[in-house]
Parts: structure tokens; sequence; C-alpha cells
């Protein structure tokens, strides 16, 4: 299986592993993530025309976040990746493959390629399409979020479990949850409006 060799190629020399793409042009969903072994991350978001971010209301037409539920309620731990896919980087336009459209936010320990691995393999990074975080708890005894002010915006925080259930949704520069136990995972999905977005990590429950 192509995906599982590529996989292997970016372990065998103590790489970290992200499934790319797979909704570019529907190239795969969560049936093909499930075969494979050893990755620890998946792309949630491509900030690039004919990602296929979004839900459409079409039976086993699935979103990459959907993807990702699929995955995490089969209880596969995968930590959810936004990236911009850039390609462009001289020539800007909606058309291009331009970079600061995704990318993460990760708590590491010093500002160097060895550290930011190191916790982007723990799951210590948020992704993002333009909205900040001040502060970010996330344990199995409870979620806290507080964003960044960013004038005249509202945030809707969805906090989300398996088989994709939302579980709570709250307005405002604040959000937190306390999980009952019954989610089997549970993450966070803020989408401000102006149509920016954050993602965070699930939190597995026992």
């Amino acid at each position: 299986m192509m995906m599982q060799a590529n996989i292997d190629a970016v372990l065998d020399p103590g790489g970290i592993a992200c499934i790319n793409h797979p909704c570019w042009e529907r190239a795969f969903n969560h049936d093909e993530i499930l075969k494979t072994r050893g990755a620890s991350m998946m792309e949630i978001f491509k900030g690039t025309l004919g990602s296929n971010n979004y839900p459409v209301p079409i039976p086993d037409l699935y979103n990459p976040t959907e993807i990702w539920d699929n995955v995490l309620t089969a209880g596969v731990p995968l930590f959810g990746v936004a990236s911009d896919d850039s390609h462009h980087y001289h020539d800007f336009a909606p058309e291009k493959e331009n970079p600061g459209r995704g990318w993460v936010m990760v708590e590491a320990e010093a500002l160097d390629s060895e550290a930011v691995v190191e916790a982007m393999a723990l799951g210590n990074f948020y992704s993002s399409t333009g909205l900040y975080l001040d502060h970010l708890k996330s344990t199995p005894d409870e979620i806290v979020i507080e964003f960044r002010s960013q004038r005249h915006l509202i945030m809707m925080t969805q906090f989300i479990g398996k088989d994709g259930f939302v579980y709570q949704e709250t307005v405002g520069d604040r959000a937190s949850y306390r999980p009952t136990g019954d989610e089997g995972y549970v993450r966070a999905a803020i989408r401000s409006s102006d149509g920016t977005q954050v993602w965070t990590q699930p939190v597995f429950l026992e």
C-alpha cells in the first residue's frame, strides 16, 4: 500500500508522519487511513483551491474534519494539522497556492527545530487559519480556551466527541467544557465571524 510505504519512509529515519491531502480531489477517506499504522498526524485543512475543506450534504463525501472524527472514533489518535500547502511565493492571488492560509501554533520548550518537532509529536499545538489563543488548557478533566482579543469578531466554540457529535457550543471570548467520560474524546473547533478557524487536539478519555 503506497500510503503505508510513504509513512514508513518518514518513520525509518526518525521522522513524524502526517497524512496529507485526504480531500484533495477526493483522494481518500478514513477507510484508507485506518488501514495504515504509524502516522501521528493528518491534514485537516489545506489552504488551496480543490481541497474540499467544508462539508457538503452528499452521502459518502467527507470533508477532512469528518474524516478526522471517523478516525478518532475508531480509536486511532491522530493530531490535526492545518497547512497552506504553499507553492507560490511571489505572485499572490486566490487561485495561487500562497503561504499564510493555514498553520500550527506550537508550545515548544525552545525555538529550534528539534524542540518544535518534539512538541508536535506530543500534540502540543493547535491549528489555525487566522485566530490566536491566549490560553489553552486541555486535560481529561477540563478544556479551557481563551482567545486573543480581535476587534469586532465573535467566536463560536464547539466541543466535539465521538462520531463528530457536538456536545456543547459556546459563543464568546472564553469557552470551557468538562468531559463526562462518555464522549470517547473531546476536541474543540472554533470559528469566528470572519470565517477564520482554530482546531485543538483531541483529548482521549478512559
